[in-house]
């Protein structure tokens, strides 16, 4: 299947997941509508802004270094409760590097599609891995996961 990239943010726009994705500068390229309710933030207009925008100021330093340690491979991802603005969320990040695809030798905008589902005994979420070409302009599917753990 192709998907093109409107198909996509409407996919995004309809998770029951907040995604927001950043490029290698840390600017914002990716950031569905549900992640601008959660954080409170125009979603159209958080693209090619700073991800520390939506981290208050103390927490700063502290996601600068997990953003580099991530780019190198230290930490592999990370999950766990945050409070925003008074609102407790939980987060799942995972870094994806451009080494993770390449098409024709070129770079690429990686994704990911999260799906979360609650019942009263466990919780599921379904992770598809997605490159953008910046060059050819076509998506691509290149990983899908689900996991699910007992609550």
């Amino acid at each position: 299947m192709q998907l093109t990239s409107d198909r996509l943010m409407h996919l995004l726009d309809r998770l029951h997941a907040g995604v927001v994705a950043i490029d290698k500068d840390n600017k914002i390229v990716l950031f569905n509508e549900l992640a601008g309710e959660m954080l409170n933030q125009d979603p159209k207009s958080r693209i090619g802004t700073s991800i520390l925008l939506c981290h208050p100021e103390r927490a700063e330093p502290g996601v600068l270094k997990m953003i580099d340690q991530m780019k190198t491979g230290e930490l592999k991802e990370y999950e766990g409760w945050v409070n925003f603005a008074g609102r407790v969320l939980y987060e799942y990040i995972y870094p994806l590097h451009d080494e993770d695809f390449i098409a024709k030798n070129k770079k690429a905008h990686h994704f990911l599609l999260l799906d979360v589902k609650k019942t009263n005994s466990k919780i599921s979420i379904s992770i598809d891995t997605w490159a953008l070409s910046r060059h050819l302009h076509k998506l691509f599917l290149i990983d899908e996961i689900t996991i699910t753990k007992s609550i």
